[in-house]
Formats: structure tokens, C-alpha cells, sequence
């Protein structure tokens, strides 16, 4: 029996047939893996789906319908990382999302939940305003914005400071409005709990882990080694704080103090420093070493991951890394590869011992832990079995959709 039919068979009345606005402002869809696992999950358990996100270069339709689900995206250009940037992009992107919400809801059959994915904070207006006219409205906590500023924005200047307070108030009202939070995992839920003083009942943990029935190893591609022995693949976003800096200063130590030449370095993704990041690995003469495949399709991301020898998770500390699970950690343990990281509060309970948790955050320790990884091919495979059985049988998206659906249901159950 399929998954389909499975959760149709056991749906409740009250859920069946409602329908959901789901809105996400920094990706576009079916790109943000997240939301479309949550638009495909609530489609499958019966609720009639439509998704408002903007477009990108590889999803520059305006409106169209995949696997029963309405998207319709709006054009935006996304900030380089600048302040200015970000309240441009921010401000344009509030009064086009409402402009489509209302065009939605009074033009097209109108629905019963807005389901809101942050960053930013800035829509509870528009929760507050639809939920006079009945909607109920979920703030989907993806990231803490306030943590993320500071970390992308170092600085102590009275404006930063001042920026910080503001961030902390638009998620404080984001909290109250809402009629549901759902949040990644426990370290955002205790965040949650103590800043918004809401109940406990109101916030929901729906962790990030992939469909591992899209999502899984698959047998290694030679070609993705560049015609080396050894591999090493690094998935994610290319920002300030997502350390990938730290990665190619740790590729330097590989080559030059350590002398390894037997290793290619994949990195999968993009972001705002992506330029910057392409020009520091010219300017260290690494281009031989690394290897940028920019963003690229689910089928390759796989062929990567299963080919590598070792993973690496090159995240700083910092206040919004060490409270954030991050998705590559879990889709490295899709793929069976065992892991490199720092040691972060959240990359521990996900990875625990799929993961070698280096000592210190300098790009010498994260050498010295490729290394390590590389040459003992026991203790890898150890850890990426280890990985895999964790993911399978907890933070898999097969295990964590049904926590969604308890949001769902806890929501409409009071009616």
C-alpha cells in the first residue's frame, strides 16, 4: 500500500479537505526542501495546498501546479548581504506576499491556515489581519533571525545593537500571533518557550531530517573524484556564517603543511559569498584541489554525497549555528558518509556518532580531522552505518511528517 494511501486511510475528518497557504520568502519552491516536504506531507493527508515564494533563476514561473499543489511566486532580487539590501528585499517581498495572500484568499477560493516560514519575522500584520477574517495562522520557525543577523553582521556599534532589540521584537510578535509554532528542533523550542512565554502546547518540534525515500545512498560515481584517489564533499549555503572559508583555509594546511595531494574537494551549493569564496580559492592557487559545482540537481547532490570519502560541516560557533540543526548534516547521513565537523549543540544530537567533533574552531583542526577520517577507513565506515540507522529511524522526514500532522490536527482540534 502506498504512503498515499496509508495516511488517507487514517485521516481525521476535521483536517481532510481544509486548506493551507504556506509561505516562504528566502528560497523558492520546490528548491526549499523543507517546505516542500511540509506542502507534500499536508497534501497527501488530504488538505488542498498552495504555496506564495519568490522566483529564482531555475524556478522563474509565475504560477504552476505540481503534484496537486498551487505555487505562486513573485519576482525579487535577493540582497548581496548588505543592511540596505535586505530592507529592500524585505520591504518589496512583505507587500508582495500579502498582495498574493489576498488575492488568494478573495479571488480564489480563500483558506483556512497561512503557515508562515521565516526568515524574516515581519509577517505577523498579515497573521493578524487574516486571523480577524478567521485564518488560522503558524509561524514556521526555519532559522532565529536575531541570532542570524548577529552572526552575519558582527559588530557591538549602537545601531547593531539597536537592529538586535528590533529583530528580538518582530519574533516575540510573530509568537503571540500565531495560533501554532513550529520550530526545528529542541534548542529553538526551550528559545521559543522562554522569549515568547507562550504555552508549551502551542510549539511543535518538526526537525529537518530528508525523505530518505527520495533521498539515499546510491553507488559511488568516479567521476565526481577528478581523478583522484580520495574525496571530500561539502553541501549548503555559501554565507558569512556557514564557514566555507574556514573549509578552504583547511584545504590549504591539507596541501601545503600536511602535503596531501590525493584529495579533491567537492563544495555543492552557493549564497551570497559564493563569489568571494571562487576568488580566495584562485588566489591560494587551490583550483586544482576544489572543485564548485554551484547549485545543482537532487540527482548529482546524491552521486556526491554516496562518492565521498568523508563529509565536512565547516560551521563556526556562534549563537545561531550552535542552535541550529543544519539539513547537511542529515542528508550526509542519507548517504552514508561519515562526517567532519565542529562541535555544536545541535550537530551532536543529530550526528552523534556518525560525526568526529573536532577540537578548537580553527581550519587546522578541521584538516587534521579530514585527515584522520580519511586514513582510518574502519572508524568511517563505523560512522557512517552508525549515521544512516540513526537517520532511518529517527530524524528521517518519514519519521518527523507525523509531528507535522500533530500540529495540524492540535490546531483544528478546538473548532
Amino acid at each position: 500500500m502506498s504512503n498515499r494511501m496509508k495516511i488517507n486511510h487514517n485521516v481525521k475528518g476535521f483536517l481532510k479537505e481544509k486548506k493551507v497557504l504556506l509561505v516562504v520568502e528566502n528560497n523558492s519552491v520546490p528548491f526549499d526542501r523543507r517546505v516542500w516536504r511540509e506542502a507534500v506531507a499536508l497534501s497527501d493527508y488530504g488538505l488542498l495546498v498552495r504555496i506564495i515564494c519568490p522566483k529564482d533563476r531555475n524556478e522563474s514561473k509565475s504560477f504552476e501546479s505540481r503534484r496537486g499543489i498551487e505555487i505562486y511566486r513573485y519576482p525579487v532580487r535577493f540582497s548581496r548581504g548588505s543592511l540596505m539590501g535586505y530592507f529592500w528585499e524585505y520591504t518589496w517581498s512583505f507587500f508582495a506576499i500579502t498582495y498574493l495572500s489576498m488575492r488568494i484568499y478573495f479571488r480564489r477560493g480563500g483558506f483556512d491556515v497561512i503557515h508562515i516560514g521565516n526568515p524574516p519575522d515581519i509577517y505577523w500584520p498579515l497573521g493578524v489581519f487574516l486571523r480577524i477574517l478567521g485564518v488560522k495562522y503558524i509561524f514556521d520557525e526555519h532559522d532565529l533571525w536575531p541570532e542570524m543577523f548577529l552572526a552575519k553582521f558582527k559588530g557591538r556599534s549602537l545601531t547593531m545593537k539597536g537592529i538586535y532589540i528590533i529583530l528580538r521584537a518582530q519574533e516575540i510578535l510573530s509568537f503571540k500571533v500565531a495560533n501554532a509554532i513550529i520550530v526545528t528542533n529542541e534548542s529553538y523550542r526551550w528559545l521559543a518557550l522562554k522569549r515568547g512565554h507562550i504555552e508549551k502546547n502551542k510549539v511543535f518540534v518538526v526537525r529537518n531530517g530528508p525523505d530518505t525515500r527520495e533521498f539515499s545512498v546510491v553507488d559511488p560515481v568516479k567521476k565526481w573524484k577528478f581523478s583522484r584517489p580520495r574525496m571530500v564533499a561539502y553541501l549548503g549555503i555559501m554565507a558569512s556564517f556557514d564557514g566555507v572559508d574556514y573549509l578552504v583555509r583547511a584545504v590549504q594546511y591539507i596541501v601545503n603543511v600536511i602535503g596531501r595531494r590525493d584529495i579533491t574537494f567537492v563544495l555543492v551549493g552557493f549564497g551570497e559569498k559564493y563569489a568571494s569564496i571562487v576568488k580566495m580559492v584562485d588566489k591560494l592557487n587551490l583550483n586544482s584541489f576544489i572543485k564548485f559545482t554551484g547549485r545543482t540537481e537532487r540527482n548529482k547532490i546524491i552521486q556526491i554525497l554516496s562518492t565521498a570519502d568523508v563529509c565536512v560541516d565547516p560551521d563556526p560557533y556562534n549563537k545561531y549555528n550552535n542552535y541550529s540543526t543544519m539539513t547537511k548534516i542529515m542528508e550526509y547521513m542519507a548517504c552514508r558518509s561519515p562526517i567532519v565537523a565542529f562541535r555544536l549543540k545541535e550537530n551532536v544530537f543529530s550526528a552523534q556518532d556518525a560525526a568526529l567533533f573536532v577540537k578548537g574552531y580553527t581550519p587546522a583542526a578541521l584538516a587534521n580531522g579530514i585527515i584522520r577520517l580519511i586514513d582510518d577507513k574502519k572508524l568511517s565506515r563505523r560512522m557512517a552505518w552508525a549515521g544512516f540507522r540513526r537517520l532511518k529511524s529517527k530524524l528521517s522526514w518519514e519519521k518527523q511528517q507525523q509531528n507535522l500532522i500533530n500540529a495540524y490536527t492540535s490546531l483544528f482540534s478546538s473548532d
